[in-house]
Parts: structure tokens; C-alpha cells; sequence
């Protein structure tokens, strides 16, 4: 295969291995320049060689270029022809880097979560410079908030997107972070007759209630505050409840669920 330029810029031919293996193309003797042009990337070594007239490219500089794999040298910038260490020179010449853009893959690990019972990491490709990544649903886990995407399984540093900012270039995976989840404690003066009368504080799953409001006035009767007791009460009452409490330390139960107590009065 033979490639020829005019106007003296390029003459290059492959070398006929398929006719004739020990036939080369024979040059004078002169010596060209090769300028070798990294398009956007990096030439870590030589950007330039000197070639004898007639003889092959031979070994030819890899250049790098962030988020992007080396296509070959070709003698335009954008299109042209691919040149190899098998073509012959007899000129000056310039050859432009080619560049594909990576694609990597982006791992997302519910590290101990799961998507509606499925525990299986959700994986999704991004190529370099392209579109950027959505993001799956967020995972659930059992007593826990989830407190987004992190580079690392414990630690980290969080990731919002994949794109932009945040552009990988080599296979990463990123894990579901947990947070503690908080329950409502709600306390009720009348029930909801009288929100205003309504205090919540919260306690992380597993933990116990210690604090507590202080004691309530009445709303509708003039009657004495006797405790707080999680069977919904309904205005005053004479009758008191099995269990009424006062102190923080009466309530020992151990919170795994949003719980509301309500205020019983009495005579």
C-alpha cells in the first residue's frame, strides 16, 4: 500500500510483505524530521525523530492523555491516515495523536442494604467526557437513614455525580453510607385536641427515652396531671390507667418505633 501527498508534505508506503517480504523502499540517504503533535495529550518522551530517507517510522512515542486510550498517529488532526512503524518516509512529516475516550464501569454497593430485598451491587458504564451517570434509587436498610454514596466502605469521601466534577478513568466503586435511624417520641396534651399543647423529641434505634416534658396543665377542667401512659386518652378522666408515668427513668423500654404518649388528668 502505497500513500503519497503532494506538494512534498508526506510520501509514505507500507512495506510489500504479501509480494516480495525483503523488498524495502530504498532511499538517498537524507535525513527527514518526524514532528510528532500529542493533540491534547502528553508526550512524556521524544516529540520528534530523526530518519534516514527510505527507511520505516520505527519506534514511535505513546503518548497519554487523561480519560482517553492512544488511537495511533495519524497525519491529520482529525481524520487522515494512520501511520505506522511499518511505513516508509521520504519527507518531513507531522503526525497527530488519536484518541479514544475510556469507558469505565461505576459500581454502586448497597454495602449492607438492599433495593426492594435485592442485595446485588447495580453497576452502570460512564465514558470519559460523556453523559453523566444517574444514580440508582437509594437503597433501604432496616433501622437506618441512608446517608448517600462514598468512595470508601467505611470513611470516604461523598460522591454526588458521576460527570461533571467527578469524572473516573479508571473502574471505581462507590458504597451506601448508614446513618442511625431516629424515631419520634410525641407527647400529647388531650390527644390532638390540642396541638398546641403537642411536644416529639427523638431517639436513635435502640436507645432509650431521657428526657421527658414537664408536667402538663390541664386544658378542659382544672384537673391534676397524674402521668403520661401510651393508651390514647381523650380529655380528663377519673379513672387511671394501669401504668402512668412520671420520671425519665420509668420509661426503660428499648425504641425501635415512632411512639406517642398522652397525658392523663384526674381528679
Amino acid at each position: 500500500v502505497e500513500v503519497f501527498f503532494l506538494d512534498g508534505v508526506i510520501d509514505v508506503r507500507a512495506r510489500d510483505f504479501d509480494n516480495d517480504p525483503d523488498k524495502d523502499y530504498e532511499g538517498d540517504g537524507s535525513i527527514h524530521t518526524v514532528f510528532y503533535d500529542a493533540n491534547g495529550g502528553l508526550i512524556k518522551t521524544v516529540s520528534s525523530n530523526q530518519i534516514k530517507n527510505g527507511d520505516y517510522y520505527g519506534n514511535m512515542p505513546v503518548p497519554e492523555k487523561i480519560g482517553f486510550e492512544f488511537d495511533g498517529w495519524y497525519t491529520e488532526a482529525a481524520g487522515g491516515t494512520k501511520i505506522t512503524d511499518t511505513y516508509i518516509l521520504n519527507s518531513h512529516a507531522r503526525l497527530y495523536a488519536h484518541w479514544r475516550a475510556k469507558t469505565v464501569t461505576v459500581t454502586f454497593n448497597p454495602n449492607g442494604g438492599n433495593w426492594s430485598g435485592s442485595t446485588t451491587a447495580i453497576v452502570k458504564d460512564y465514558t470519559y467526557d460523556g453523559a453523566a451517570v444517574e444514580f440508582p434509587a437509594d437503597p433501604e436498610m432496616s433501622a437506618k437513614d441512608f446517608a448517600g454514596w462514598f468512595t470508601d466502605a467505611t470513611g470516604g469521601t461523598q460522591v454526588t455525580e458521576v460527570g461533571g466534577t467527578n469524572k473516573p478513568t479508571e473502574n471505581v466503586t462507590y458504597f451506601a453510607h448508614w446513618d442511625v435511624h431516629n424515631w419520634d417520641i410525641h407527647w400529647l396534651v388531650n390527644n390532638s385536641e390540642a396541638p398546641a399543647g403537642s411536644q416529639s423529641v427523638s431517639v436513635a434505634d435502640g436507645g432509650t427515652i431521657s428526657n421527658i416534658p414537664s408536667a402538663p396543665s390541664d386544658d378542659c377542667g382544672g384537673k391534676v396531671f397524674r402521668g403520661w401512659t401510651d393508651t390514647p386518652i381523650v380529655g380528663s378522666t377519673d379513672t387511671k390507667p394501669a401504668m402512668l408515668r412520671t420520671r425519665a427513668s420509668e420509661f426503660t423500654e428499648t425504641i425501635n418505633e415512632d411512639k406517642t404518649f398522652y397525658a392523663v388528668f384526674a381528679d
